[in-house]
């Protein structure tokens, strides 16, 4: 069975973008890609896959990046 696409790059490139955009405004990246999907009628897992796709396997927070956790 083939699969074709059902979105154009230009929709792939603008959820890419609206999760960059947004990433801030989220507790972590999967929170941004889910909200992200919501809105365009996607799974999550393919918008962090596009995500991923567009800026690499660096796309989270490292560590050392992150606030620390209170104890």
């Amino acid at each position: 069975m083939i699969v074709t696409p059902t979105c154009t790059r230009e929709e792939k490139e603008c959820a890419v973008k609206a999760v960059q955009d947004r990433r801030g405004g989220y507790r972590s990246l999967w929170a941004t890609v889910d909200a992200v999907a919501k809105e365009i009628g996607c799974t999550p897992q393919t918008v962090l896959k596009w995500t991923k796709g567009q800026l690499g396997a660096r796309v989270g927070t490292t560590r050392p990046e992150r606030a620390p956790t209170p104890t």
